[in-house]
């Protein structure tokens, strides 16, 4: 890895804000804390939903509209439940995942927001307010809202109704950046052996555009940890700030789910919430200790040895200083009950993040995974691993209620109205949906498998034939 930041907040103050590291290892350029530019990615998310709900406070957007009173191009009534923009900040709009020119590769290569969101249009595969599935188009959509009904360029509204108020005199949405920012970027690395990368052009700009300082953040954490008041600055009132942080879905206690974009993270005791940001290069996370008014906010400029760097190495080591969670043993379960619970989870998932109608589906498909049950029920999801790289192992501690062994988090199985397993809640942002029979990978893959090598055969057996007449063919009587 080149470089990263860390900012810590407490009580109204700054406890830390501290570079680490190379913003440019071939200029020998160092992170500074108050100096140096980032790119969140989603937690840009953060400020979108923060402009919306100060455009509800003045009566001038409703969370449950139809968000088609607000646009000039129509979102298709595919359901009869209309896409609202709590949905959008929840996402529960339905929409499939769609990667098409989220990110483009220059500035000649931007269009404005309004025709990027029609061109990448995404299917609505669920009903609104079903299912949550993470969507980088549903918060684009929610940005264009805000500039259709402030008057003002998404980019210039968040300058001056959130950065400035705020002084964060180092931040901007804007592609390219200002002259006056762009010397203070860091590079982005994969690694930092293949060298520096480009900046990043997000075409979906409120969904991850943000450029920041990690001083910058510190400011922003502060003015939610302050109920929305910061250095005499209110950008939302009280009551706002407590309902992005509020739960929105209808999900057992015990299991993270989401508020108005802020979501539930992992707790060792505490509430806290949150969000996390990637592009290509750049890996960060800010999290909120509302009760201990606390919030931290980390970044780095690489991925290092896997995507996302070691961010939750950091967060669960803080949390494990700072807020040791409770070391009471587990609930016993009876051991019938969790073998038999462990059989009837047991198969394979597919995210809710997912593409029905693109080239994605068959990324859909290879990414499935199974759910597998010892004899002693205990639970492993293939790929779902912990900060070791190690299989995370699952304990029954209730009905279809697991705790991660030696971790933090915990995940629920729900049954349909036949009484059969179809769900699991894992993650605050997306549902994990049972597939059987010809959905399966383990029937799908081996069908493909042995289609595609019927025809490599048939193939090689028609070539192996037409050489034998062509060589025949010519051979003298």
């Amino acid at each position: 890895m080149a470089g990263a930041v860390v900012a810590v907040v407490k009580d109204g103050q700054v406890l830390l804000a501290k570079g680490y590291g190379q913003a440019d290892i071939a200029a020998k350029k160092p992170v500074v804390a108050d100096q140096t530019l980032f790119r969140p990615g989603s937690i840009s998310k953060l400020f979108t939903a923060t402009a919306v709900m100060q455009l509800v406070e003045q009566g001038k957007l409703d969370l449950d509209r139809d968000v088609n009173e607000y646009l000039d191009f129509a979102i298709p009534k595919t359901f009869a439940e209309p896409v609202t923009l709590r949905r959008l900040l929840t996402h529960t709009a339905g929409f499939e995942e769609v990667l098409k020119n989220l990110f483009v590769a220059s500035a000649n290569e931007m269009r404005p927001l309004r025709e990027y969101l029609i061109a990448a249009m995404p299917e609505r595969i669920f009903r609104p307010g079903a299912v949550p599935s993470y969507s980088n188009y549903g918060l684009a959509l929610t940005g264009y809202i805000v500039e259709r009904v402030s008057g003002e360029a998404f980019e210039k509204y968040i300058a001056a109704h959130i950065l400035e108020p705020l002084h964060m005199e180092h931040s901007t949405f804007a592609q390219p950046l200002p002259q006056t920012l762009e010397t203070a970027m860091s590079k982005g690395y994969i690694a930092t052996a293949q060298g520096a990368k480009g900046f990043e052009f997000v075409q979906a700009a409120p969904a991850g555009a943000l450029s920041t300082t990690g001083a910058d953040m510190t400011r922003f954490m502060l003015a939610f940890l302050g109920e929305g008041t910061f250095d005499g600055v209110t950008i939302l009132k009280p009551e706002t700030v407590h309902a992005m942080e509020t739960r929105q879905l209808d999900w057992p206690p015990g299991i993270r789910t989401l508020g108005l974009i802020l979501m539930e993270y992992s707790s060792t005791g505490q509430r806290i919430v949150g969000h996390a940001g990637d592009t290509f290069y750049f890996h960060s996370d800010m999290i909120l200790i509302p009760e201990a008014r606390v919030g931290l906010f980390i970044s780095y400029n690489s991925a290092g040895s896997r995507f996302g760097g070691g961010r939750g190495e950091v967060i669960r080591a803080f949390l494990d200083r700072y807020f040791p969670g409770p070391t009471a043993a587990p609930p016993d379960v009876d051991p019938k009950m969790a073998q038999a619970d462990g059989r009837a989870v047991s198969g394979v998932y597919t995210t809710s993040r997912r593409s029905e109608s693109t080239f994605l589906k068959i990324a859909a498909i290879l990414g499935q995974y199974a759910v597998r049950s010892d004899a002693k029920g205990i639970l492993t999801i293939e790929e779902n691993k912990n900060l070791r790289g190690n299989l995370k192992r699952w304990r029954e501690i209730g009905p279809l209620l697991y705790h991660e062994i030696d971790g933090p988090d915990t995940i629920t199985f729900r049954r349909n109205e036949n009484g059969a397993v179809t769900e699991l809640l894992s993650s605050p942002v997306t549902l994990e949906q049972r597939v059987t029979g010809f959905a399966s990978k383990t029937v799908i893959l081996p069908l493909i498998g042995g289609s595609l090598a019927l025809l490599v055969a048939l193939a090689s057996r028609r070539l192996n034939s037409q050489t034998i007449w062509q060589t025949t063919a010519f051979i003298p009587a």
